[in-house]
């Protein structure tokens, strides 16, 4: 079903390498799995591949090899987002409680409160469907690379 599909393709996009063998569920996310190298490899050659580039996750120095230098997860967010430093302050302020996680309530209420302050009309279920639509990995809250990653695809799709 498209439903089945969707999720294989959420699962294949949001889960992580891990330093061992093997294939566990990511307990913490609720949901996609860590793989180890010996997935990789498999991976890798069944699609008669050399390398497998990521790049979901902010990296210190911009990129992060892991399974024998077959993964390269590469931070391109740093240089693609103009206002990458603006946009972190702003997901600071909205999450309130410091979790480092943008809950559904906490984005609900700093769109209530720019609502009145812009004097326009957004109804909740509007602000409903624009968190869920954040939360790319479905685990309830919007993380600081989803955050980076919507504002991306909004620029994307404002200059086509």
């Amino acid at each position: 079903t498209d439903l089945d599909e969707w999720k294989q393709i959420v699962d294949v996009l949001w889960s992580d390498p891990m330093p061992k063998n093997g294939c566990i569920p990511n307990e913490v996310r609720g949901g996609c799995c860590y793989w180890g190298p010996d997935v990789t490899e498999e991976v890798l050659r069944r699609n008669n591949l050399q390398l497998l580039i990521r790049s979901h996750e902010c990296k210190q120095d911009g990129y992060e090899f892991c399974h024998n230098r077959r993964i390269s997860d590469n931070s391109i967010l740093d240089t693609m987002y103009k206002n990458h430093s603006n946009l972190e302050t702003i997901f600071r302020i909205i999450d309130t409680d410091h979790s480092g996680l943008i809950s559904f309530k906490e984005f609900h209420q700093t769109w209530e409160l720019l609502r009145s302050h812009l004097k326009t009309e957004i109804s909740a279920k509007a602000i409903a469907d624009l968190a869920q639509s954040i939360d790319f990995n479905k685990d309830g809250s919007i993380d600081i690379n989803e955050f980076l990653e919507a504002f991306r695809l909004v620029d994307i799709s404002a200059h086509n």
